[in-house]
């Protein structure tokens, strides 16, 4: 059976494993940096909302043998064993004067998302591509977010542009930008010394928010770039470590764009999740006229 034949089949045998008073569904969900994804709801009476429970791992599963039965009983025992409130209104995301004050920013590589990027506003900044979400306010759902949509412009009633003042605006209240040394934090994680190694060779930071979510995106402020060059007293290279956080390496002898490019494409094959990663390209912020530029890429130096 292909895949797409499962998806149908998992949908019927849920549904009637589920009872009439449950409404089961399937939707095609567009990921950062991978091709859609089939997430299979269950909303039950009473129920509005309802995280979305992946279909590929178990269609692994039904090519190993694993069979159509056992698979909805498997799907809907995950779904009992998951968080979630009963109901979460979600009238209130009609009226853009109730959303605006939560609307913030997230950077993904403008290369690897083409597909996503035509059904969201966005802009592009440097290799990057600016996307915007809602933050959800709701412990169930952690750091849960809604990726903000062409059509949620529409009935809105605002442009693009209005919508990238309002995210930038909020960004330094709503998640405020942290600079760490990335010694301190190693020592923090790790309750050893590797800190100090660490701080006898590069000097390194890490830059995110305070929620350390989509963090990557304060390169986006001038005025977060501004005050860690006056910080470092010099200037600075980029390193995205993931679409959460950046690296942040002051320009010293020794080091090479290209260098460090090497180490973030390493960093991201061995040790960031596909949909986390943010790309390979170096930046460096030069403190002389506030300016943020490619110093390495794929396609090579940027002039």
């Amino acid at each position: 059976m292909e895949y797409q034949k499962f998806i149908g089949v998992i949908l019927q045998e849920v549904q009637k494993a589920a009872g009439e008073e449950a409404k089961v569904s399937v939707n095609h969900i567009l990921k950062n940096n991978i091709p859609c994804v089939d997430g299979l709801t269950i909303l039950r009476k009473g129920e509005n909302v309802a995280p979305a429970i992946w279909l590929r791992p178990f269609f692994s599963q039904y090519q190993c043998g694993t069979s159509i039965d056992r698979i909805a009983e498997e799907i809907l025992e995950y779904h009992a064993g998951m968080e979630k409130p009963a109901r979460y209104d979600m009238s209130f995301y009609t009226d853009y004067e109730k959303v605006k004050g939560h609307i913030a920013c997230k950077l993904v590589h403008a290369g690897m998302n083409k597909a996503l990027l035509t059904e969201v506003p966005h802009r592009y900044f440097l290799d990057l591509a600016v996307v915007y979400y809602y933050k959800l306010e709701c412990e169930t759902f952690g750091n849960a977010s809604i990726l903000v949509k062409n059509e949620h412009l529409k009935f809105w009633k605002i442009t693009e542009k209005e919508l990238d003042q309002a995210a930038l605006a909020n960004m330094p209240e709503l998640l405020p930008a942290e600079l760490l040394s990335l010694a301190a934090l190693v020592d923090e994680m790790t309750d050893r010394s590797a800190g100090y190694l660490l701080s006898q060779a590069v000097p390194m930071y890490v830059l995110t928010n305070r929620e350390k979510y989509f963090g990557a995106a304060e390169i986006l402020l001038p005025s977060v770039c501004r005050r860690i060059g006056e910080k470092l007293e010099t200037d600075y290279y980029i390193l995205p470590s993931s679409i959460h956080e950046c690296m942040i390496v002051p320009v010293l002898d020794g080091l090479t764009p290209e260098g460090l490019h090497e180490m973030v494409k390493e960093i991201n094959e061995e040790h960031v999740a596909q949909e986390e990663i943010l790309g390979d390209s170096v930046y460096l912020y030069t403190r002389s006229g506030s300016l943020l530029t490619i110093a390495c890429s794929e396609s090579g130096t940027d002039e």
